[in-house]
């Protein structure tokens, strides 16, 4: 009885003391769970791994999925950790000897724990060779953030310290991150100085090139991407989908072809709330943060803004250095008391003092005296109340010469606005004031001549207006321009001209009088102003005494040169206008000395000047024209109404004007008749109409063409000559298929000589001859008798009025009879319908030429008319 007592209070005693034992290694699970800790042993033959507590807490996995083998469990490290892990196992085995272990393995999620391992062995063979190992694992996952943190902190400062570059440090926190935040892609993008667009900062290397060179430059902007939109908002910006989300339009295909799905971007925010770039963390699949993510994030912004900030401001003291230093300004800063405290090198080059000899001293130290105390009091009156002073001031040297100076001073202040130092900047500008003397010379004089120039000349002017109404007398501007002088510059050089101007200039200033002012103007025009003018008879007096000493040979460099001055002049108050008018005028009156044969003076008529100065701008003009192949010919065909046949055309001359299109002869050719231009332009037509002659029979279009020629030109001395040269140059050509027509009107005045040149041209040069417009000249009977003229054409005038007009239909059928007694062609122009060419075949007229079988056209269409050209079918079937 006593035995089984004992047994049962015995198995009482264990149980309790089982029950104890359990509720103590709960107790101590709990405590290691609540620590992060989990106990362990492993068996080290077999590889198996025992585990107490709730281990799947610690580890993340679920129970059926904790690995139960070393061999599972080192499959779960880091690949980056596994060789340490296993060297110091292997060591510690050997020695059997206890250890210690910091590692990352993966959890049931893909993400990395930091874990810390402690570890003995416990049991052994009779060999000591260790049988069993116990130990704990403990989480040290949001321990080891927190000092990778701090060490990427630390890291970051320690390279700002070193002074390396931006784009090293960025980097550091770009791998950073990316060892945090495994599979992640990073990239750094810095704000343009402009705060428009964001440039390449830093990016991985595990994103493509062709994706950070397409986003650096990217517009910061509502809706650009997620770090456009991000700069632009200064707010964070979450797209989980790259393809499907508003912001990436534009960048889809670039970001799924560098396999970019998802973008998290942070904006960099600078400490004075001023925007430096963004900070993005790119998925390789769709995805949102976790609030773990938003804290690396917004680490990474911290880290990037120590960066950013600190590289800015380097970039300041380096400049602000370089500014000292390098400037070509000389510097000093004094304290408040005006003492110098610092200068630099450019303030020792321009002043010779070295930086002992001035520091302690004043800006005293260079004063030139030649400043008033006044001057003095003003500058710090300004320096006092506006915090700055800006002006020109002489400064004396170490050596003792003197130098003018540009000087800058401004008050440096603290935040509560106290002046803490004054700065100065100053550069040498004695060469600038040394030339200002010269310009100021030059805004006075010619150069050249030394004459007074346009400047002193209108003040001058000035000065003579206030005279003449003082005085109650006239005074008289004159434009003067040397003949010929351009000759002079082409054959001897400009040397030789320039010396001829100056020889102009003295003798002008030899032979005006004290009140009298000469001027050059520039190029060979000079301007005189005459005072005290009595009358015109007096101011002829002077222009003559000039005319004439001007005009006198000059010998320069052993040359006689004989140049003479054309003189405009107008008179005031007579011609009450301004300078610039009154200039105007007296150029107009010289152009009139100029034309009326030069070496003259010529008195301003405002009505008559203007209206030959406006004809001689406009023969300038048309001569431009013609220099400038701005003239074409245009050609109206003839026919033989009664057979159809297209035997010849007219040349009519048009100006194709750059400006005002093509311009009708009309207003043209009026202006030219009777000058030298008329003949020039007479010439070109016809060497243009005997090059189209050519270049149609070339094409095989054998047709006469005829050319209107002037009087004037045909009585020049050299119309022959030109037209023989002309046919010449064309030796292939008969002559037959030229026509020269001339004007019935024409002919009104050396019938004799007309007659010649006329008999010449048909008979030696075997060109044709037509009498135009006939029928509207005094002696029409005359004309025809005895001047040499194959075909006469009836005026238009005639032909227009002839089916109402029975005076016309006279004067025509009286032309036809005429031409048929001397044996003459007739041709009638202006004919404008079917009914005028009836009437006129009627009458036994069968050429013609007008609007109702086709206007004048360019050279270029008249084949294709031709070609297409259908004779007018009431006129082939009129029967006559």
């Amino acid at each position: 009885m006593r035995i089984k007592n004992s047994q049962a209070s015995l198995k009482n005693i264990v149980a309790s003391r089982t029950k104890e034992l359990g509720d103590n290694l709960k107790r101590l699970n709990l405590a290691l769970t609540s620590a992060g800790q989990v106990w362990f042993e492993l068996n080290v033959q077999s590889g198996e791994i025992l585990f107490g507590g709730q281990y799947e807490e610690l580890s993340e996995y679920m129970p059926g999925d904790i690995q139960t083998t070393l061999a599972q469990w080192l499959e779960k490290i880091h690949p980056d950790d596994l060789e340490s892990v296993s060297n110091k196992y292997q060591k510690a085995l050997i020695a059997g000897i206890p250890f210690e272990l910091e590692y990352r393995r993966k959890d049931k999620d893909g993400n990395w724990l930091w874990i810390h391992t402690s570890c003995e062995f416990t049991e052994s063979d009779a060999h000591k060779k260790p049988l069993w190992c116990t130990g704990v694992h403990t989480n040290i996952s949001q321990r080891k953030k927190i000092e990778l943190r701090d060490n990427a902190r630390s890291a970051v400062l320690e390279k700002l310290l070193k002074g390396e570059p931006l784009n090293i440090i960025l980097e550091h926190i770009v791998n950073f991150i990316e060892q945090e935040q495994t599979g992640s892609l990073c990239s750094v993008l810095l704000v343009n100085a402009q705060g428009t667009h964001l440039n390449a900062g830093f990016s991985s290397s595990r994103i493509p090139d062709d994706y950070n060179e397409a986003v650096d430059g990217i517009e910061i902007g509502d809706g650009v991407g997620s770090c456009g939109t991000a700069a632009f908002t200064k707010k964070r910006v979450i797209v989980e989908n790259i393809q499907t989300h508003s912001y990436w339009t534009n960048f889809k295909a670039l970001a799924a072809k560098a396999q970019l799905a998802a973008c998290w971007s942070e904006p960099i925010i600078g400490s004075n709330n001023q925007l430096l770039g963004t900070f993005a963390i790119y998925q390789r699949k769709p995805s949102i943060p976790t609030e773990h993510d938003f804290k690396l994030l917004e680490f990474a912004v911290q880290l990037s803004v120590i960066a950013i900030e600190r590289n800015l401001s380097d970039k300041k003291i380096k400049l602000s250095s370089r500014v000292f230093s390098d400037t070509n300004e000389g510097l000093m800063i004094t304290d408040t008391t005006g003492k110098i405290i610092d200068i630099n090198p450019a303030f020792t080059r321009t002043t010779g003092y070295s930086r002992h000899e001035v520091l302690g001293q004043t800006p005293n130290i260079l004063s030139s005296d030649k400043q008033s105390p006044a001057f003095f009091i003003e500058m710090w009156q300004n320096l006092i109340e506006q915090g700055h002073w800006y002006g020109e001031v002489w400064n004396k040297k170490k050596n003792g010469e003197l130098f003018a100076a540009r000087l800058s001073i401004s008050s440096l202040t603290n935040d509560d606005d106290d002046t803490l130092h004054y700065v100065g900047l100053f550069s040498d500008i004695t060469e600038i004031k040394q030339q200002q003397q010269k310009l100021e010379l030059m805004a006075h004089y010619d150069m050249l001549t030394k004459l007074p120039n346009r400047s002193l000349l209108a003040d001058r002017f000035r000065s003579s207006i206030a005279h003449s109404k003082r005085t109650d007398t006239m005074f008289g501007v004159c434009f003067l321009d040397l003949d010929n002088f351009k000759p002079v510059n082409d054959s001897y050089g400009h040397d030789i001209g320039d010396q001829l101007l100056i020889a102009v200039a003295q003798r002008l200033k030899t032979n005006i009088r004290d009140e009298d002012t000469a001027s050059r103007q520039g190029g060979d025009e000079f301007v005189l102003l005459l005072g005290d003018i009595e009358s015109f008879d007096h101011c002829n007096e002077i222009l003559q005494r000039i005319n004439y000493f001007l005009a006198q040979p000059y010998i320069i460099a052993g040359h006689t040169f004989n140049i003479s001055v054309s003189i405009g002049v107008t008179l005031y108050p007579g011609d009450d206008a301004d300078l610039d008018t009154l200039l105007r005028h007296a150029d107009y009156s010289m152009y009139q000395a100029k034309l009326a044969g030069k070496n003259r003076f010529h008195l301003f008529n405002p009505e008559h000047d203007q209206l030959t100065i406006k004809k001689h701008l406009q023969l300038d003009e048309i001569q431009q024209a013609l220099s400038n192949n701005e003239f074409v010919l245009y050609y109206q065909p003839k026919i033989n109404m009664k057979s159809g046949e297209v035997f010849g055309a007219e040349a009519l001359i048009r100006w194709l004007h750059p400006e005002k299109g093509l311009i009708p002869p009309l207003e043209f050719l009026p202006i030219i008749e009777g000058s030298e231009l008329e003949n020039r332009i007479g010439d070109w037509v016809i060497n243009e109409a005997l090059k189209q002659i050519v270049a149609w029979q070339n094409q095989r279009i054998f047709i006469e063409v005829s050319v209107n020629i002037a009087s004037y030109h045909l009585l020049s001395s050299a119309f022959l000559t030109q037209l023989e040269n002309a046919l010449v140059s064309h030796p292939n050509l008969n002559s037959k298929y030229l026509q020269l027509e001339i004007l019935e009107s024409s002919a009104l005045g050396d019938l004799n000589t007309i007659r010649n040149i006329l008999n010449t041209c048909q008979d030696v040069l075997g060109v044709n001859i037509a009498l135009d417009d006939f029928g509207t000249g005094y002696s029409s009977l005359t004309h025809l008798k005895n001047l040499p003229a194959n075909t006469i054409k009836i005026d238009q005038y005639f032909v227009k009025n002839m089916l109402d007009d029975p005076d016309d239909y006279a004067i025509i059928n009286g032309v036809l009879a005429l031409a048929d007694s001397f044996n003459r062609e007739v041709i009638a122009e202006g004919v404008e319908t079917t009914e005028h060419g009836l009437m006129l075949l009627n009458m036994g007229c069968y050429a013609a030429q007008g609007y109702g079988i086709a206007r004048p056209m360019p050279a270029s269409e008249f084949p294709n008319w031709l070609h297409n050209y259908t004779p007018n079918q009431q006129w082939l079937d009129s029967g006559i």
